[in-house]
Formats: structure tokens, sequence, C-alpha cells
């Protein structure tokens, strides 16, 4: 197995433009969001069970470099990639497909009373 390429800031911006256009946007109008993952030693879904658990965080992580849109839609596209789009209005109903993780985001955001935006965005 081959190491994937570094998650970098520039990398994100350069397949940004590839994948959605050069120049659609301003430097400013661009986001890169960071989710570092984390494994459990011990436990796993205790911790909202009253029981023990160790998170601990590994070198693995999870980045979106978005641009918001004025539509309501999602636009994605993975490191290997694959495309998705996501309608908000309505959402679609849950899926088995890779980006069925953003669509329940949304779905939670919108229950939560939060307001939806769409976006483009590279996931790596």
């Amino acid at each position: 197995m081959t190491a994937a390429a570094p998650l970098d800031r520039e990398r994100l911006h350069r397949r940004l433009d590839k994948a959605f256009g050069a120049g659609a946007t301003g430097p400013g109008d661009r986001r890169i969001i960071r989710a570092p993952g984390r494994v459990n030693i011990i436990g796993e879904h205790t911790d909202y069970n009253d029981g023990f658990v160790l998170p601990v965080a590994i070198d693995l992580e999870v980045r979106l470099a978005i641009v918001p849109v004025d539509e309501p839609r999602i636009r994605l596209v993975g490191d290997d990639g694959s495309t998705a789009t996501i309608e908000l209005a309505p959402l679609p109903p849950p899926g088995d497909a890779w980006h069925d993780y953003v669509a329940g985001t949304a779905w939670a955001l919108r229950e939560a009373g939060q307001p939806l935006h769409g976006f483009d965005a590279v996931l790596a």
C-alpha cells in the first residue's frame, strides 16, 4: 500500500480549482476544515452510557476544502475522484453511499434548527 499524498492546504486548493473551476471564488471564500482521527483504547459506546473510555488521537485525519455557493445543494469530490451531489431541499433519504455521512450531518443540523447552506467541496 502506498502512502496517501499529504493533506496540505495548497494541494486541497489546487484540487478544489480543478474540480470546480479555478478562480470561481476569492481566497477569502474558501475554508479548510480538519477532523483528526481517534480510536478508543478501551470502551466503545460507553462514554454516553456512564462507562469508561480512553480515546487516543491518531495520525489520520479528514479534511474538507469548501467554497460556499448560493444553491441548496452540496457537491463533493472524493480523494479517489468519486463525485456526489446532495440536494438540501429536500434532503435525500438515508442510503448506502460514501457521501451519506455528509447528508446525515446536514439532516442533524437542520433538526437542531441550524440553517443549511450549499457548498462545493473536496474531501481528502
